[in-house]
């Protein structure tokens, strides 16, 4: 993995554990953990038959594309519950 992703791993976590209240960071941090390994369980066993078919370069960008309409749909309703909260 390397390096970088070492750095990565301990800044999310620290990051994490600056957001959550003492009582529960156990549990945040195991299931951050948990996270960590179900990917990369699943990994090759969702992405492979991508590979097979787009290739490597196709699946990138797939991930980018649902990436993105992840963060447009978490954009679009954070502005929505903005404007409603500003209604009222």
């Amino acid at each position: 993995m390397g390096v970088g992703v070492g750095l990565a791993l301990l800044n999310i976590n620290v990051g994490l554990l600056s957001l959550v209240p003492a009582y529960k960071r156990g549990k945040a941090i195991g299931m951050l953990t948990s996270s960590y390994f179900f990917g990369q369980f699943f990994s090759p066993i969702l992405c492979e038959p991508i590979v097979a078919e787009v290739g490597v370069q196709g699946l990138f960008f797939i991930i980018s594309l649902g990436c993105l309409a992840i963060a447009g749909g978490i954009y679009i309703f954070t502005v929505i519950k903005k404007a409603s909260k500003a209604k009222v």
